[in-house]
């Protein structure tokens, strides 16, 4: 009797954690955020997971986000991120600097951390992450993955919203 009780007790919670991991429909991104308050200057810093490589962080009113593609080589080119997002959207930051670490075991570390503009926030909380590159080195990221990382960017910027650029109007010049 206990045997079968145990087993009812395991096949239900498998059965819950099952959903839980499947059905996003329902799940709050925001418990996966966590803010930190620095103890010298006191400024709140707002960190999601990094649940594959990607993280973003909330300075003040700041969004910056930290990218890492692992290799077994390197370019000497070390310049630019590329991000894909779904419906043909992208980010591109061609000037972002790629940091790059070797490690013992022959593989190397690519890392980007930079700003992003308020567009760009805007896009990553309505499109999902498809794949991204750092230099030449590219990764991706499941449909899932992608989705968890729309849901952290608006939990960490939920009023950030696109600006309307500012067309240049030309003046006429006096003959």
């Amino acid at each position: 009797m206990f045997r079968l009780i145990l087993c009812y007790l395991l096949g239900l919670s498998s059965i819950s954690y099952s959903q839980d991991t499947i059905d996003s429909t329902d799940y709050n991104y925001c418990k996966d955020v966590y803010s930190v308050k620095d103890k010298c200057d006191g400024v709140t810093r707002t960190y999601s997971s990094d649940l594959r490589s990607v993280q973003f962080v909330r300075l003040k009113n700041t969004v910056y986000m930290s990218i890492t593609v692992w290799a077994s080589s390197y370019n000497l080119n070390e310049k630019g991120v590329i991000i894909l997002l779904t419906e043909n959207k992208r980010i591109v930051k061609p000037n972002v600097k790629v940091e790059i670490e070797e490690f013992s075991d022959g593989q190397y570390s690519h890392h980007v951390f930079f700003p992003l503009s308020q567009d760009d926030v805007a896009k990553l909380k309505k499109y999902h992450i498809t794949d991204y590159r750092l230099d030449d080195f590219d990764d991706n990221l499941d449909e899932r993955d992608g989705e968890i990382y729309c849901g952290y960017m608006n939990c960490i910027a939920p009023k950030v919203v696109a600006t309307k650029s500012k067309v240049p109007v030309k003046k006429k010049m006096k003959s």
